[in-house]
């Protein structure tokens, strides 16, 4: 036999365990080819033992077919003998390969990586690694036939750090099936159809680190119905747990994670609880997430999470939770955030998050709140983000965030049924950078809405009725501006505030202005004063020229903690009506447009605290509203009226003048809402305006 295989130019090698490793020319033709080539060879019968312990990759992936034994489909004994320099073996998409036979690896000491996805095995045997003590990485994806873990099938891989089970058939786990895997510290049983986990499945893996369960997508499959205390007997570093995705667990009972106590994330997501038992988190003083959405969650009691002292986030959302107890968040003193969205709450009750005092970020959309406790978050004084949207809400309290007002970054009310709120909600919230009142019943926007939100990022106004809301500037006199010298001091006002930095060019007939343009910062309600000089003894009429649009590229989904970018949505920019100075002349106004008069320098001789009246001969032509010493005339309908202002001095002098208006044409019915914004009484700003 020697002289026959030296005869071919072929070196034995090795024996191993009794087994004298056959030449390649002799192994299967799939296999031959594949040594050959990774040895550089042209021939099968040139390969050398030595050429055989050189090569340290070779590749047999999806060439196995017709290769493997018909009768259990295994990949025969010896295929790989002589390989002993060999680490990386990539066997993967072989859907033959059912069997590994003890032995196959023998040998193999250097072998750190062995691909097996995407087969048809069934089972791993005992012993079946045995050969292969420095494996570290083990990969047994998509094999959807592999059912059972014989204990031992892992012994002596005290390399192994992750092993991955997504994707297979396991449906149990049997007590000693990771013996051996002393160093492993990630697990992984994603997608499977797991029915049975028995205590002392996992004895021995005391430096696993992470774990997750998520069960079969198949919906037909039998769930992981519950699990018995001391299943995580010994997993004393486990850091992070996971039964969500599929598992559909029924049962948690109390003293499961008993033991866990360097446990710190523990994901239940996708499950069918309907409530959770008293005790049930027992023991895991170092837990800080805890994530149970989407579990049919329908009650919980209060104490269920008592214990979580370190607890920093809670998620619960997308559940049929319908009421909360007072006391289901007693003490949770350091939780952050708390997402309760998607459920089915219909009221809150004051005082449900007493005691939170840590509490950065409440979620409480998509519920069916109508109103809200005026104490809901009170003494929350680390709390930022709030998200409100998708309820029924009327109303909002004016003094829902008394205690957040100086931290407060985010507010999310869209989607609900306000029609206006109360500016004050939002009063000294300075650092507020995110407003969503999106998809509600706003038809106007209140008056000073945004004074004050200096650090306004992103607002989202898009979906109301009166969206895109017009930020249209207006005219004013300034405080304490007077007429001598010829000169007064004027100022644009912006009733709602500004949600961001508005620039406005300026122009002036009949006079001169001392800029050419002006600024409403962001939160603030008016700019800077412009003097206005006339030219000669005629009035002067001051325009805007143009007004700065919406700053930014266009946006879409902007309202998540954290984003970065600018963005306004609902709103847009627009030209306000002239201001005449020092006359009041005969004016023709066009469809959907006004105009100002300044009395005070119609009047120059009049003092402080002169009065003004109006009258129009047929006020079906225009409308005409005096505020704070200025006169407004909105056009109404085509035709031609005579105005009068009279003005009558605290020392009872008094004085007429008069003018006409001209309107060309029609005004449309959309005019309307501009005029009565033009014609409202001011107020002033949080400047003193």
């Amino acid at each position: 036999l020697t002289d026959h295989y030296s005869h071919q130019g072929v070196a034995l090698g090795v024996k191993i365990q009794g087994r004298v490793p056959p030449p390649v020319c002799k192994r299967n033709p799939k296999v031959r080819d594949a040594i050959t080539a990774a040895a550089g060879k042209e021939t099968c019968g040139e390969v050398t033992a030595s050429d055989l312990a050189s090569i340290r990759t070779l590749d047999l992936s999806y060439k196995l077919y017709g290769a493997l034994d018909e009768s259990e489909g295994a990949l025969p004994l010896g295929s790989v003998d002589g390989l002993t320099g060999l680490v990386f073996l990539d066997l993967r998409g072989n859907d033959e390969l059912a069997v590994l036979e003890p032995g196959l690896f023998d040998g193999l000491t250097k072998l750190t990586v062995l691909d097996l996805r995407s087969n048809g095995l069934t089972a791993l045997r005992a012993d079946v690694f045995d050969g292969v003590p420095n494996l570290a990485r083990l990969e047994l994806w998509d094999n959807p036939k592999l059912a059972t873990l014989e204990p031992g099938a892992f012994r002596g891989l005290a390399n192994m750090e992750r092993l991955s089970f997504s994707e297979v058939g396991l449906t149990e786990l049997r007590a000693g099936a990771f013996e051996g895997l002393s160093n492993l510290w990630h697990l992984d049983f994603w997608g499977n159809p797991l029915r049975k986990v028995e205590p002392g499945a996992f004895q021995g893996l005391s430096k696993l680190f992470s774990m997750y369960f998520p069960n079969s997508r198949d919906s037909v499959t039998i769930p992981l119905a519950s699990l018995e205390p001391g299943v995580f007997d010994g997993l004393d570093n486990l850091n992070a747990l996971s039964f969500s995705g599929f598992a559909k667990l029924t049962d948690l009972p109390s003293g499961l994670f008993n033991g866990l106590d360097r446990l710190k994330t523990l994901y239940l997501t996708d499950n069918n609880f309907k409530t959770l038992e008293l005790g049930v988190f027992d023991g895991l003083d170092a837990l800080t997430s805890l994530i149970l959405w989407e579990s049919d969650l329908q009650s919980l009691e209060p104490g269920v999470f008592d214990g979580l002292d370190a607890l920093e986030l809670l998620l619960l959302d997308r559940n049929e939770l319908r009421t909360l107890e007072l006391g289901v968040f007693d003490n949770l003193p350091n939780l952050r955030w708390l997402d309760l969205s998607d459920n089915r709450l219909a009221t809150v009750r004051p005082n449900l998050f007493r005691g939170l005092n840590g509490l950065r970020q409440v979620e409480l959309d998509g519920n069916q709140l109508t109103a809200l406790p005026r104490d809901l978050f009170r003494g929350l004084g680390q709390l930022w983000y709030v998200d409100l949207s998708r309820n029924r809400l009327r109303t909002v309290p004016p003094s829902l965030f008394d205690d957040q007002r100086s931290r407060m970054d985010t507010i999310k009310l869209g989607g609900n049924r306000l029609t206006s709120i109360d500016p004050s909600l939002l009063r000294g919230m300075a650092s507020m950078g995110t407003l969503q009142l999106s998809d509600n019943g706003f038809a106007t926007l209140p008056h000073g809405l945004f004074n004050g939100l200096y650090g306004l990022l992103r607002m989202d106004l898009s979906g109301d009725p009166g969206a895109p809301f017009a930020f249209r500037p207006e005219f004013v006199r300034a405080e304490g501006s007077s007429n001598s010298g010829g000169a007064v001091e004027v100022a644009l006002e912006l009733p709602q505030g500004a949600a961001f930095d508005l620039r406005v060019g300026l122009s002036a007939s009949g006079g001169s202005l001392s800029a050419g343009e002006t600024l409403i910062r962001v939160g603030r309600a008016r700019s800077e004063a412009v003097a206005v000089a006339r030219n000669g003894a005629g009035p002067v009429t001051v325009r805007m020229v143009e007004v700065s649009g919406v700053p930014g590229p266009p946006c879409e989904e902007i309202f998540y903690a954290g984003f970065a970018s600018h963005c306004w949505k609902g709103v847009r920019t627009a030209v306000g009506a002239p201001l005449v100075l020092f006359g009041l002349p005969d004016q023709t106004l066009e469809a959907d447009s006004a105009v100002r008069f300044d009395l005070p320098s119609a009047f120059p001789d009049f003092s402080a605290g002169t009065t003004f009246a109006v009258e129009l001969d047929d006020p079906a032509v225009a409308e005409a509203a005096v505020t704070a010493g200025l006169l407004t005339m909105a056009a109404v309908d085509g035709g031609l009226t005579s105005v009068t202002v009279a003005a009558t001095d605290p020392d009872g002098l008094s004085a007429t003048l008069a003018f006409s208006v001209t309107v060309e044409q029609v005004v449309s019915s959309y005019w309307g809402g501009w005029r009565s914004v033009l014609l409202r009484p001011p107020s002033a700003d949080d400047d003193g305006f």
